[in-house]
């Protein structure tokens, strides 16, 4: 009867175990994460970021026993022969996960950045954190921390991050249409962004925030204070409308027919005709057929045969608190 050779691996766990956390990766994120900070702790708040994307890093625990072994050179007991062994150093009870984050980085930057300008009651005591100073705490990356500073129209007013009301806005984006007017320059097309910025100034407002604006509307991405700008058409339409829906009125209802006439108003001539309200779905609400409300929170029309009607009566003719970020990432 044939026998065959049975090999085994020597096999024991050592006295002094070390202390480890497996932490669970497909292979796209091996190399970008391996080359970051983890977490020393997992909790409900930690995150762990790559340049472009933020995930939260979730315990999970087994009830399989896993231990993380380590080869050694065993010698028999007289000493005379040595084989290979394995020694197991470490159990973990639990594995890391990484998800992919779901909460909004416009939104957090929105309860760390102080207004601008600020009201009575802000705390003026105490220094604002910087725009270099909240990414480096933010718990999202720094490819999404870009995106949101430059939605948000953020800036740095002596080094400190401020964040534009709306009000705050459309009154710059109105110097700015004055502004075109007097130096007879087409905001439809290409323009030299330092003629206006002279005038918005004189006007009152940081020029900090003029760029950030134009950053915002540009179809190229950021553009310096003297360079040639040309804003993007969509986009510069519905953010004129969103931010003076939203400064008209704040809680109160404002007349359909006015609001459109002001946000036509607003826009070259050549861009009134896409001025209707469909452009604003999902940041609005009508409590009746002639009034309107801003609502960034995703709800509807509250009347959707009123908004029907609404839209194609209106439609255009072609005439700081930083700190809170330091705990949650790592």
């Amino acid at each position: 009867m044939a026998t065959q050779d049975v090999h085994s691996i020597p096999f024991e766990i050592s006295n002094e175990q070390q202390h480890f956390r497996l932490l669970e990766l497909p292979p796209s994120l091996l190399e970008p994460v391996m080359s970051k900070r983890l977490p020393n702790q997992a909790s409900a708040n930690a995150v762990l970021c790559t340049d472009d994307q933020t995930f939260q890093v979730r315990q999970v625990h087994s009830s399989n026993s896993v231990f993380v072994l380590q080869p050694f050179e065993a010698q028999s007991q007289d000493g005379s022969i040595s084989s290979t062994s394995l020694r197991a150093i470490a159990q973990c009870a639990a594995t890391l996960e990484l998800i992919p984050a779901t909460s909004s980085p416009e939104a957090c930057l929105r309860t760390a950045i102080r207004l601008h300008p600020q009201s009575v009651a802000s705390d003026t005591s105490t220094r604002a954190p910087s725009r270099d100073e909240l990414l480096e705490e933010a718990p999202f990356s720094s490819a999404e921390f870009r995106k949101a500073w430059i939605q948000l129209c953020a800036f740095e007013d002596d080094g400190q991050a401020r964040l534009p009301t709306a009000s705050g806005l459309i009154g710059l984006w109105k110097s700015i249409v004055a502004a075109a007017t007097v130096r007879s320059l087409d905001l439809s097309g290409s323009f030299p962004v330092g003629q206006l910025a002279g005038v918005v100034e004189e006007d009152g407002h940081t020029r900090a925030l003029f760029q950030a604006v134009i950053a915002r509307l540009s179809a190229h991405g950021e553009e310096s204070a003297n360079c040639y700008a040309m804003l993007d058409r969509e986009q510069t339409v519905s953010w004129v409308g969103m931010r003076l829906l939203e400064s008209h009125n704040g809680s109160k209802s404002t007349a359909i027919s006015d609001f459109m006439k002001d946000w036509q108003n607003q826009l070259p001539e050549i861009w009134r005709e896409d001025a209707a309200l469909d452009v604003l779905k999902g940041k609005y609400v009508l409590p009746n057929k002639s009034t309107i409300m801003y609502d960034d929170s995703g709800a509807i029309a509250l009347n959707a045969a009123a908004s029907t009607s609404v839209k194609s009566e209106h439609k255009a003719s072609k005439n700081n608190w930083h700190e809170k970020f330091k705990n949650t990432r790592r």
